[in-house]
């Protein structure tokens, strides 16, 4: 009889592991292959995902900063609008402080009368080029309310320019004068009336 060898544990000897066959090696390279594949494309989806989500984010930027910009013109342009019905307004103020709020004379006349002297009073601004409106209201038996509507038509129109200082005189400016003070002042940025003033007396001696 054989003896049993001390210690052998009795146990059957192990297998080597089995080998696969050319065909499932081929399986479980294609496995793997597929694997690799759905890793891939998935990580592509995610950096898809995350660039989308980044440009996204960019338009959603871009968009409040045009909504922000897009208020503050309207913002701008609002304060602007504002200013000027403002400057509008003191303008008629002073013009209701300089002459008040009486009429000199009485105003019967045809429309072709009035038109006439309106027109006299229009040319004896030019030759005057400095002259008290509501004098010169008086001398043609005008009402100083008529008389100053028709010089802020007409300067509206861009018929007659110029300006009335503080003590009621209207300042005429050629138009050629008057393209030479916008140009100064468009090139300065800002001035004060009394620097507009100044600068339009200045402009009026010269002529």
């Amino acid at each position: 009889r054989r003896r049993r060898r001390c210690g052998g544990g009795g146990g059957a000897p192990q297998r080597p592991p089995p080998r696969l066959s050319k065909r499932q090696l081929a399986r479980a390279a294609k496995a793997e292959a597929r694997e690799e594949a759905r890793r891939h494309a998935e990580a592509r989806r995610e950096h898809f995902t995350r660039e989308e989500e980044k440009r996204e984010e960019e338009r959603r930027i871009r968009r409040e900063e045009e909504e922000a910009q897009e208020r503050e013109e309207e913002e701008k342009l609002q304060r602007q609008m504002e200013e000027e019905e403002k400057l509008r307004q003191e303008e008629r103020d002073r013009w209701e402080e300089v002459f008040g709020a009486g009429d000199n004379g009485n105003w019967y006349c045809s429309p072709e009368e009035k038109q006439e002297k309106l027109s006299k009073l229009v040319d004896q601004l030019k030759i005057e080029k400095h002259v008290m409106l509501e004098d010169l209201a008086s001398r043609f038996n005008i009402p100083s309310s008529e008389v100053i509507e028709h010089v802020q038509h007409l300067q509206k129109i861009g018929n007659i320019s110029g300006m009335v200082d503080d003590w009621g005189r209207f300042i005429y400016i050629s138009p050629q004068k008057m393209a030479k003070l916008v140009k100064y002042v468009n090139d300065k940025g800002t001035m004060t009336a009394s620097e507009l003033s100044s600068c339009i007396s200045e402009l009026a001696a010269q002529q």
